[in-house]
């Protein structure tokens, strides 16, 4: 065996030894909570969010009659027992946000009906969210596969996180190049009642640090590394980092930037590029340490250039001055970028 081939297969095997798997694998999994309360409205709810998890095969418009009541009744029980009430309310939240998903109820466009209840969502002016073009997966329904993500970034509070799934297609605009088939960002779900009338909401966790829910204050739930992960299991299936290396043409329209989030002018971007054989996943760990600060959510925004890693670097380098260069024509007035490299990615620069 030659010496520099023995050299590659020697690098490859320790690179991949280092890196994190990263799989995202949605699967729906049944909510069954018991509950000893001395309020009866919490029980109660508890008694209807159980009985919704046993009829979401068997009966799904009759599980999601019972999940709303669980909603309603933990929603009331917040403002005198907001302790005992709020892990119920955040489940039955989670479960009635499930329920709408497998029967295709879109209470977006204008009010729905069920059983006795009627929906419509709460859209807040300024909010970009648009759900009527997203998939809405609670993140427990999300199996996150990856040792990289043994420590989650949360945040704990009121409400349901979710992954909001992008349903428009993900074009490069100069040769409308599909890129990856969705994008993905984190949501938190609430869900307000007055009588039989629930009005939803969405918010961005980002954006969001707080929300008032019958009369009191919460911080808002979230889970800010699911759609990290959903993004690059995505990313992953498209850019195999071994290929890129030993045929890195074939790959080379691979090579992009990958915002995290939606674009937010008001938000200093922080650029990180990977290095040798290698994709964006490697920077999970710091993904996460980002977004469980708070001062660096409130004023970053978070981009990955990913690119085949078998060029020469001063061509990488040049692949990625061009994609800044779109950026700079598309994002006219983008906050300088605080640019993190690793090995090549430091090079690249």
């Amino acid at each position: 065996m030659k010496p520099l081939t023995s050299l590659c297969l020697i690098a490859s095997a320790m690179t991949l030894v280092a890196c994190f798997p990263l799989t995202a694998r949605i699967e729906g999994r049944g909510l069954v909570s018991k509950v000893i309360s001395a309020d009866a409205r919490v029980k109660d709810a508890a008694a209807e969010l159980t009985e919704a998890a046993r009829l979401t095969k068997l009966d799904p418009p009759l599980a999601l009659r019972h999940g709303l009541e669980s909603c309603r009744l933990s929603y009331h029980a917040l403002k005198e027992n907001p302790k005992e009430a709020q892990a119920i309310y955040n489940l039955a939240v989670e479960k009635l946000f499930g329920l709408l998903r497998d029967q295709s109820i879109n209470p977006w466009a204008k009010p729905s009906r069920v059983g006795d209840f009627v929906l419509s969502y709460r859209r807040e002016p300024g909010r970009g969210i648009r759900p009527e073009e997203l998939q809405l997966i609670p993140v427990n329904e999300i199996d996150l596969a990856t040792r990289a993500l043994e420590k989650r970034s949360k945040r704990t509070g009121i409400g349901a996180p979710l992954v909001g799934i992008s349903s428009r297609k993900n074009f490069r605009l100069k040769n409308q190049q599909l890129l990856r088939p969705h994008s993905y960002i984190s949501l938190t779900a609430v869900a307000h009642f007055s009588g039989h009338h629930c009005e939803l909401e969405l918010l961005d966790p980002m954006d969001v640090e707080t929300i008032s829910v019958n009369g009191r204050s919460f911080p808002a739930a979230a889970d800010f590394s699911a759609s990290y992960a959903c993004l690059m299991s995505d990313e992953m299936r498209l850019t195999k980092s071994l290929p890129r290396l030993f045929d890195p043409g074939k790959f080379a329209q691979t090579a992009r930037i990958v915002r995290l989030s939606p674009y937010d002018p008001k938000r200093t971007p922080i650029l990180l590029v990977h290095g040798l054989l290698d994709t964006a996943s490697s920077w999970t760990p710091l993904v996460n340490a980002l977004r469980d600060d708070p001062l660096t959510r409130r004023h970053c925004q978070i981009w990955v250039y990913t690119y085949p890693s078998g060029y020469p670097y001063p061509y990488s380098a040049a692949l990625l001055r061009e994609e800044l260069d779109k950026l700079k024509n598309s994002l006219p007035g983008h906050k300088p970028i605080i640019y993190v490299g690793h090995s090549m990615g430091g090079a690249d620069s």
